[in-house]
C-alpha cells in the first residue's frame, strides 16, 4: 500500500495514470479466528517444553496475522525470550512504517497539518467526516475502504501495526514526528489506551 501511495502521489501529470488502472485491494488486516488458531497450533507444535510453549502461546496472541505469527515465531526462534522478541518485531514493524510511509506523509505536494490530522483522527478513531469524501475516490476505493469502520457517528481505520505507527507519528496538530520507540503490538491490542494516550497528546 505505501509503494502505491508512493507512486500516485509522483506520478507526473501526463504521465501514467497509476489509479486509473488499480484493480481494487482487499488484502485482509487480520486472519479469520479459525485461521489463527490453526496456524498458532503448528507453531506452538515447535515448542521444546511447556516453559517454551507457554511463552509463545503469550507472543501469538498479540498478534491477529498469520504472516506476522509466522515472522514473530521465527524471531522467537532465535532469541528465545519474549522481551527481545517483542523488541525485534516491534522494531520491525516501526522501520517499515518509517521507511515506507513517513516520506509519503510528510510528501509537500500532499502533506499539510489539516490532512495529517485527520489520519491521526482515523488512527485514533475519533474522525467525524467520512473518510470517502477525503480521499480521491479511486484511491479510496481501491486501498481503504475495506479497512475503514464507522461506530456511533465516528470513523476508524482497523486496528492494526499500521494504525498503531500513524497514531504515534503524528500529533494533535498535525505535526510528523520522528518517533522512534512505542511498542507497536502492544498497544494494537488495547485500542482504548491508544485512543487515551493519543487523545492526551
Amino acid at each position: 500500500m505505501a509503494l502505491a501511495w508512493q507512486n500516485f502521489v509522483r506520478m507526473t501529470p501526463n504521465g501514467f495514470t497509476f489509479a486509473g488502472v488499480c484493480r481494487r485491494v482487499s488484502l485482509p488486516w487480520q486472519n479469520p479466528v479459525h485461521e489463527l488458531d490453526y496456524a498458532r497450533q503448528k507453531f506452538l507444535a515447535t515448542a521444546i517444553d511447556d516453559t517454551e510453549k507457554d511463552e509463545l502461546t503469550d507472543l501469538l496472541g498479540e498478534v491477529r496475522s498469520v504472516p506476522l505469527m509466522a515472522y514473530t515465531a521465527a524471531v522467537w526462534k532465535d532469541e528465545q525470550s519474549k522481551i527481545d522478541t517483542q523488541k525485534r518485531v516491534n522494531m520491525k514493524l516501526r522501520d517499515e512504517f518509517v521507511t515506507e510511509m513517513t516520506p509519503l506523509l510528510g510528501d509537500p505536494s500532499w502533506s499539510n497539518p489539516q490532512r495529517l490530522q485527520y489520519i491521526r483522527d482515523l488512527a485514533i478513531g475519533q474522525a467525524t467526516s467520512d473518510p470517502a469524501d477525503f480521499f480521491d475516490e479511486t484511491v479510496y476505493d481501491c486501498f481503504f475502504k475495506p479497512y475503514i469502520y464507522e461506530a456511533d457517528g465516528k470513523f476508524s481505520f482497523a486496528s492494526n501495526p499500521w494504525t498503531v505507527c500513524v497514531a504515534y507519528c503524528v500529533d494533535a496538530s498535525g505535526t510528523l514526528l520522528k518517533q522512534s520507540k512505542f511498542p507497536v503490538l502492544q498497544w494494537c491490542q488495547n485500542e482504548q489506551r491508544l485512543q487515551q494516550t493519543c487523545a492526551g497528546w
